[in-house]
């Protein structure tokens, strides 16, 4: 037998897939993708005595038909990988649901393994489960779990190893009725005369997809060796069925297989009447009504932002005293010029910029795993399905929405749920207004540095709720007028509530943490460096000519101070001190306009000008469109190499200490609201972009989502700190 073993995981959404997962590859999890579909999947790797697992979590899913891409995914792979184990993950207190799949992966004839999860929770809904006799019957391996304490994980580990190692298995055989058995083993005989194809494998179950009018199984054949063959078989089944069954003959089918299930889950099943399904039905009354639901979800919300901010103000100032420090320590050391600059203001003050807001997205994060994994995110999608179908968006989008939160590019993917088209291009372009992690570093640092600590974490929830609130209003907007037509009910399916383990809190929040550093110490610290030469270079007053102003400075007043008594001649040095000091910030002053980035920013600050924006904001904003924290990220280098009263303030402190030319303030609380407005609502990301560019599919729509976010973000900014400046605001 191989050393490396593959696994597949299957299973319904809300069954603890990802939690066993988790349990199983533990920290080492990683997106991956899939050729023919690019549905975002996860693969980690683990070793297991001599040999190492490699574990693929595939999309939830409740059967294998070809409906959507998460179920094309998951039959590609079986078929095409071959995996060496699949395993099942069955939720116990919702059995015969859930054998739905698992009898379809039988008759597939893949090596099962089933995890029967969530025992406990069956115990107390007075559920009782023979999983022996399951395991007889269906003649696979079972495995009591409780995923979520890791409680059965060791016996897991061991079944998926021993069932590994053939990659097809006898398959089940469901008895369809004496005319549809024929037809389904006449079909079967043809796919099997290509013994190099992967249907040949799986004869029974493919043909009876075909019978079924299966597209994409269909689509797969394009290549057998007896295709004419096959067709012509096909159609004379199909018709002689039809002429049976009155051309519900795919009714049949699926009502057999659907007896054989409840059959089955009477044998192994046994419900009481004294179940204990009393707290989640009680607190199911009170969170799934609007009257009560939604004042509740957004306290859950503005709990969160307020925890996030609150406990990582502290650890974030930790962060930032560590890289002055760390400043402090280089400075002198590498000989000054340019190596001594890019070191301290283009690595330390760009990318540190970034990662002192670390803490803060570990800290979201680990709050949403909490809400997840409790089971209340599911009726929060419940409660606000009902007020956004008012304005058009479909029930359905709400999950990519949520996911908008945490990054744009996998929210836009996962619209590939909405079966209309129309639907699917409204969500696509509603969704990067949601706040995205990427956007909370530029969050934390405009309210930490304009606002009073006590209602930061208000004020933090409040901008977040309104990136949600814009996401609806021009959901209301587009469908009312030229993305006209209904929305798709959502059906979902709330899990039974549950208590979040620390280590599945941990992961999920190391896992998003671990990402957003990966871009720090890549994507951005190139960005970093990019933005360094562009501040620096071409250089307007050279070093030459600086210290040539210094010797004349100290020249010009060395002959006063020489004549001059004891006390006029200490004034009269701290004078040549200050002159010194303003010849080394005019040097820089003019290099930083002068430099490419500076042209760049004066070239476009007109139009920045009546939003509250100098030329400094303008370049944060143009390099944004790379990726949102790099806005932190240059505000960190234009102003570190600007520099300030006090050498080791913080880039806060900065922004709150920057003046114009005239001398009046750089930056207002007025402008500090019109920039955090700006960046919530102009164009996405490339990244973002560029999955719009691939879901659309569509020139026309692909521009509207580019320029409309910007052309947005303008107008209400520019409404914004004008309306405030009337107001007495700007000052």
């Amino acid at each position: 037998m191989k050393k490396d073993i593959t696994i597949a995981i299957v299973g319904a959404p809300n069954t603890g897939k990802t939690t066993v997962f988790n349990r199983i590859s533990g920290a080492d999890g990683r997106v991956a993708n899939f050729p023919g579909v690019t549905v975002n999947v996860k693969e980690g790797r683990v070793r297991f005595g001599d040999k190492v697992l490699s574990i693929v979590d595939l999309p939830g899913t409740y059967g294998l038909a070809s409906y959507s891409e998460d179920e094309i995914l998951t039959r590609r792979f079986l078929l095409e990988r071959e995996p060496d184990a699949v395993l099942d993950i069955v939720d116990a207190e919702h059995l015969e649901r859930n054998l739905y799949l698992t009898v379809q992966l039988l008759e597939m004839g893949v090596p099962v393994v089933v995890c029967l999860n969530m025992i406990d929770r069956a115990d107390d809904a007075g559920i009782s489960i023979e999983a022996d006799e399951i395991a007889r019957l269906l003649d696979v391996k079972v495995i009591p779990m409780i995923a979520r304490r890791g409680k059965g994980i060791d016996l897991l580990k061991k079944a998926l190893e021993e069932e590994s190692g053939i990659p097809f298995v006898k398959p089940l055989v469901i008895d369809y009725g004496t005319q549809i058995n024929a037809e389904i083993d006449r079909i079967a005989d043809v796919l099997r005369r290509d013994e190099s194809h992967s249907a040949s494998r799986c004869a029974r179950w493919t043909a009876t997809k075909l019978l079924e009018r299966d597209e994409d199984t269909e689509a797969s054949l394009s290549a057998h060796a007896a295709l004419d063959e096959l067709m012509d078989v096909l159609a004379e089944a199909r018709k002689k069925l039809a002429s049976v069954f009155d051309e519900e003959y795919e009714i049949e089918l699926a009502q057999r297989r659907y007896k054989y299930i409840e059959e089955l889950a009477e044998r192994v099943m046994k419900r009481s009447t004294g179940g204990k399904r009393t707290i989640t039905d009680k607190l199911d009354r009170f969170l799934t009504r609007s009257r009560f639901g939604i004042p509740f979800f957004l306290a859950v919300m503005w709990l969160l932002f307020s925890v996030v901010f609150s406990l990582a103000s502290p650890i974030n100032d930790a962060i930032e005293l560590l890289l002055g420090y760390s400043s402090s320590l280089l400075a002198g050391r590498l000989g000054g010029g340019m190596i001594e600059s890019l070191a301290i203001d283009g690595v330390i003050g760009g990318v540190g910029a970034v990662i002192i807001f670390v803490p803060s997205i570990f800290l979201l994060f680990a709050g949403i795993a909490i809400l997840e994994d409790s089971g209340y995110l599911s009726r929060a999608a419940f409660i606000m399905e009902r007020a956004m179908s008012k304005l058009g968006l479909p029930g359905k989008a709400f999950v990519p929405l949520i996911l908008g939160f945490g990054c744009n590019v996998p929210a836009i993917m996962a619209t590939r749920v909405l079966e209309n088209r129309r639907d699917r291009i409204l969500a696509i372009l509603v969704i990067p207004l949601i706040s995205c992690s990427a956007k909370l570093p530029v969050y934390v640092l405009l309210i930490g540095a304009f606002s009073p600590t006590e209602y930061a974490g208000t004020i933090l929830f409040g901008v977040y709720m309104l990136s949600g609130i814009s996401a609806l209003l021009i959901t209301g907007l587009l469908r009312s007028s030229v993305l006209k037509g209904p929305s798709a009910p959502m059906i979902l399916e709330l899990p039974p509530y549950n208590t979040p383990t620390l280590r599945g809190i941990l992961m999920h929040a190391w896992g998003n943490a671990r990402h957003y550093l990966r871009k720090a110490f890549t994507f951005i610290f190139v960005g970093s460096i990019l933005l360094w030469f562009a501040v620096n270079y071409p250089v307007t007053v050279g070093q030459s000519e600086i210290d040539r102003n210094i010797v004349e400075t100290r020249a010009k007043y060395g002959e006063i101070i020489a004549s001059a008594d004891a006390s006029e001649a200490e004034l009269l040095f701290s004078e040549m001190e200050t002159e010194i000091e303003d010849v080394g910030r005019g040097a820089r002053q003019a290099n930083i306009e002068g430099s490419f980035a500076g042209r760049i920013g004066r070239a476009i600050e007109p139009a920045l000008r009546p939003l509250g924006f100098d030329w400094r904001v303008g370049v944060g904003l143009i390099s944004g469109v790379l990726a949102k924290e790099i806005v932190v990220s240059t505000l960190g280098v234009i102003f570190n190499v600007e520099g300030i009263e006090g050498e080791d303030a913080s880039l806060q402190e900065a922004l709150k200490k920057s003046t114009l030319p005239d001398g009046s303030r750089a930056f207002l609380p007025l402008s500090a609201i019109s920039l955090i407005l700006f960046v919530m609502l102009y164009i996405p990301c490339i990244a973002t972009l560029a999955v719009q560019r691939s879901e659309l599919k569509n020139l026309k729509w692909f521009l509207v989502a580019m320029i409309y976010p910007t052309a947005l973000a303008y107008i209400v900014s520019l409404v914004v700190y004008q309306v405030g400046s009337m107001l007495g605001f700007g000052t």
